[in-house]
């Protein structure tokens, strides 16, 4: 359990979900929050699987970007790295 927040599964990841509010994702949309994720714990040298604090924030800010109606995982995970300041060079999706 997470401050703040239940962890969720989403594939083979952990995301972090807060408690006070309930959501429904279209599947595709699923797939977008996870391919983020992933991308950004890639970019982050984070394990996706990790219950550290850092891998929870990144899972944290997806689903708040989601909950606001972003969708498309390139955007999603841009957001988050930047802000954690770091600029997208063009090779989040090289890995």
């Amino acid at each position: 359990m997470a401050v703040g927040g239940q962890l969720q599964t989403v594939g083979s990841s952990v995301m972090i979900g807060p408690v006070s509010r309930t959501f429904a994702y279209e599947p595709e949309h699923v797939q977008a929050m996870n391919r983020a994720f992933e991308a950004v714990c890639a970019k982050l040298q984070l394990s996706a699987g990790s219950k550290d604090r850092v891998t929870e924030l990144v899972g944290e800010k997806i689903i708040e970007l989601a909950q606001t109606g972003e969708h498309d995982a390139d955007r999603l995970a841009a957001r988050v790295l930047a802000e954690f300041g770091i600029e997208n060079d063009g090779s989040l999706w090289r890995h």
